[in-house]
């Protein structure tokens, strides 16, 4: 075997230095034991050379181009630095390529056992990541989490029964009747997505009726703020984001949620549009909606213009905040609006009574709302936007806030 020493490297060398015909290999030397063997077949190898007690070892590197000259330079630094610490750098190399090894063979074994038998919490992440880019991911994954996860957790998935499913549904009913109904619909699609994606064989929340079936008929009228309330609400917000996204809702008639996560590149030339999703019913329907922003609703909005790049009302860690953040607010403060039981909510509920009280036409009040009223064969054909109407709707809203607040 040839041998050049002392011989310190360029790219420009390793990538024309070949063997010669005489010898089968060459070994070139960059110094500190970096080496470059050459073959003749042309291959290059990186070594670092070294010797323990008066023992020569040699540790690979790997091959040349993958592993570049600079690269090579740094992997026999740290197996110089080793040698410094009193470690043998190819023991050190073999111990963490076998604990990779076992590594590996933890996660495949874990892997095929979920895959032979997936907990209920496999069940739980894989459904939720499925509803990746929906609205109401965060809401479904919370209440699922909160209840299902907690209690089912490491049981196989399988094993859920029918009764467990009964019983877990009477629970959340005793403290929260119209959440029952919630996780029973979250619950009976999870399990039906699980089947379909053969993580279970059968759904056990199949012809298992709704907790609470009186729930979904509320009595909402109370909700309505009349003039006088309404009046007390307008008055009692103040200068601070959480007051304005309120303000804003009064203004638009969006959902709390896509105020809090309102972009910049949504708004032009007045005009709020939602991707499809970026709306409640956008994910299922793959619609957008677009709403006109009145000189109220541009004014709040301005006054946030150059505080993020991205976002309206930025959080704390420069992401979307969510819906709880505005309800804890108002919670918090809500003495100040002066109205029993205040939530956001409430606003969605006024606008929806009163501008139909005042004669906006009932349709026009749902596209305010963001509700995609259109079915079947208009869904699929009709793409007018009803942007005129919709913002003749919104000033005339404007002309009765005013009115209410001048009420003595």
């Amino acid at each position: 075997m040839g041998r050049l020493t002392n011989n310190n490297l360029t790219d420009l060398k390793v990538k024309k230095i070949t063997c010669p015909t005489t010898s089968k290999t060459i070994d070139v030397r960059d110094g500190d034991g970096l080496i470059l063997r050459v073959s003749q077949s042309g291959k290059k190898h990186w070594r670092y050379e070294y010797r323990v007690e008066n023992q020569k070892k040699a540790l690979p590197l790997g091959q040349y181009p993958r592993i570049s000259l600079k690269q090579a330079r740094e992997l026999s630094q740290k197996a110089k630095d080793l040698r410094l610490q009193g470690i043998d750098p190819a023991e050190h190399a073999r111990q963490a390529i076998t604990e990779a090894k076992q590594g590996q063979l933890r996660k495949g074994e874990e892997l095929e056992k979920q895959l032979a038998e997936p907990m209920f919490q496999n069940l739980a992440d894989e459904y939720i990541a499925s509803l990746e880019g929906s609205p109401s991911q965060y809401g479904i994954k919370k209440a699922i989490y909160h209840d299902a996860v907690k209690q089912w957790k490491s049981r196989k998935a399988n094993t859920i029964t029918r009764r467990e499913c009964v019983l877990l549904l009477d629970e959340v009913k005793k403290r929260a009747p119209v959440l029952s109904n919630r996780l029973h619909s979250y619950l009976k699609t999870m399990f039906k997505v699980g089947v379909q994606r053969g993580l279970i064989e059968s759904n056990p929340m199949n012809d298992i009726a709704k907790p609470a079936p009186r729930a979904d008929h509320r009595d909402n009228s109370s909700k309505a703020l009349d003039q006088k309330q309404t009046k007390a609400l307008y008055s009692a917000l103040q200068s601070n984001p959480f007051d304005d996204i309120i303000r804003l809702m009064l203004w638009t008639g969006a959902r709390p949620n896509e105020i809090l996560s309102m972009k910049w590149q949504q708004i032009k030339d007045d005009v709020w549009t939602l991707g499809a999703g970026e709306h409640k019913a956008g994910h299922r329907r793959n619609r957008t909606i677009s709403r006109p922003l009145i000189a109220p609703a541009t004014q709040i909005i301005a006054k946030y213009n150059g505080i993020h790049e991205e976002l309206v009302f930025p959080g704390p860690r420069g992401t979307a905040m969510p819906t709880s953040s505005l309800n804890h607010f108002v919670r918090r403060y809500r003495n100040h609006y002066g109205i029993e039981g205040f939530t956001p909510h409430h606003v969605r509920h006024t606008i929806s009574t009163r501008m139909r009280e005042i004669g906006i036409r009932p349709d026009i009040v749902e596209r305010i709302l963001g509700h995609i009223i259109d079915a079947g064969i208009m869904d699929v054909y009709n793409s007018y936007n009803y942007l005129p109407e919709m913002k003749s709707g919104l000033l005339t809203w404007n002309e009765w806030i005013d009115d209410v607040i001048k009420l003595q």
